[in-house]
């Protein structure tokens, strides 16, 4: 009897696997195409952005994305810029517009150094501040949208 017992036991787990196993039916890479992997896509919209010092400055970028969009952050820290604006509804399209003012004191050239793809470094003179917008969409992939501003 307990051998009986046993085997249905056995019998049950294996009918249980067996179930879960075909149940699951769907392969990583089935589920991996049927997910957004794609960035938000952008374009900038402002014309020139060669400024002077103490001037204004308006920025457009249209974002968009087929998921939809979640977040924009916007920050450069050299001059303790930093918005960030989270998108009720996700809507796919979005025309992110904010005026900065330029400091007073803002560079209009600086030495950088910058690494190369062989690890060594190199002086490089710079003369764009580089602003940056992070676009998350519904699905969060990131986009980094590089905004360069020259000071005269």
């Amino acid at each position: 009897m307990k051998y009986m017992k046993k085997i249905k036991f056995e019998y049950i787990i294996f009918l249980l696997s067996a179930f879960m196993f075909i149940a699951c039916g769907d392969s990583a890479e089935e589920t991996s195409f049927s997910l957004d992997h794609k960035v938000p896509s952008y374009e900038v919209l402002t014309d020139s952005l060669l400024v002077n010092q103490s001037d204004s400055v308006e920025i457009k970028v249209k974002v968009s994305d087929e998921s939809g969009l979640y977040r924009l952050v916007f920050a450069y820290d050299d001059w303790l810029l930093n918005e960030t604006v989270y998108l009720d509804n996700s809507p796919k399209e979005y025309l992110y517009e904010i005026k900065i003012g330029i400091p007073e004191d803002a560079e209009t050239e600086w030495k950088e150094s910058v690494t190369k793809n062989d690890g060594s470094t190199e002086a490089i003179t710079q003369h764009y501040h580089k602003l940056l917008l992070t676009a998350t969409d519904a699905c969060l992939n990131v986009r980094v949208i590089p905004i360069y501003i020259r000071v005269q």
